[in-house]
């Protein structure tokens, strides 16, 4: 299995019932597909590069809202790993950097075309992504008349719209954080951000214990420079200790990794 290529896994993941395509099949059909996208020798952002490919075919044979906000999203991921590479010296090769640079200009060109393309679309994840990325008053408006509904029972939606109200309803925004976690399935990666908005919202309302359990588990998901000794202090100076909390966030957390999250009590 270790001798599998990635191109070859990438082609079984294709959609459909067709025979799959390996990543040669696609660039001998459709070179264009595979143009301005670096060297494909070169290691820097291959896996990145690969799914642009993909993706690039998926939405040139269905030029969908939904395929291209997946070719969006994996555009957007290889900029930013493109961005880094291209500031990367080359000593052997300096007609390798100057590829690099390309690959990255190329990413820029692609998400102008992508962005302009779906301007006025109404597709949930194009709404959260023209409003989030571009400012658009139009989506966020088009966007928040979908509370509610089951557009945006995802947890990437949902805490889209706790972002939202943040700064305007910090209970509406805690259920929300809420839901979302309850709608991650299994193992799925969790954004770390949902646990550190919430230890932080019920730090502001002097949550101490709460916010102690929140930040418990963010640090159970790696998150670094959370501030437990000063959510300790605050939780001693009220008589308590936080060894049952420490219990409960490992009980939590591991019930959000296996999708059974339960508000906790």
């Amino acid at each position: 299995m270790k001798s599998i290529t990635l191109a070859v896994v990438a082609a079984l993941l294709l959609p459909g019932c067709e025979e799959p395509l390996t990543l040669r099949q696609i660039c001998d059909e459709k070179a264009k597909l595979c143009t301005g996208l670096g060297d494909s020798n070169d290691g820097h952002c291959k896996n990145e590069r690969v799914a642009v490919i993909y993706n690039r075919y998926y939405e040139a044979k269905l030029p969908s809202d939904k395929n291209r906000y997946k070719l969006l999203m994996k555009v957007e991921k290889y900029s930013k790993c493109m961005a880094l590479a291209s500031q990367i010296e080359h000593i052997k090769l300096k007609g390798k950097q100057t590829v690099r640079v390309n690959g990255y200009l190329t990413s820029l060109k692609d998400i102008k075309r992508l962005s302009d393309v779906t301007v006025l679309s109404d597709y949930p994840p194009l709404l959260y992504y023209h409003w989030t990325r571009n400012g658009s008053k139009k989506a966020l408006t088009k966007f928040l008349r979908l509370e509610g509904s089951k557009e945006l029972n995802t947890p990437e939606l949902t805490y889209g719209l706790a972002t939202y109200y943040i700064k305007r309803d910090l209970p509406k925004t805690i259920q929300l954080l809420y839901k979302t976690l309850g709608l991650y399935k299994e193992d799925e990666p969790v954004n770390q951000e949902i646990y550190i908005s919430l230890s932080s919202i019920f730090f502001k309302q002097e949550k101490f214990s709460s916010a102690y359990l929140w930040a418990k588990i963010a640090t159970l998901n790696g998150a670094e420079n959370v501030h437990l000794e000063e959510l300790r202090f605050e939780i001693a100076n009220q008589g308590k200790t936080t060894g049952a909390l420490d219990r409960l966030a490992e009980d939590t957390y591991s019930s959000i990794l296996k999708g059974k999250f339960v508000e906790p009590k």
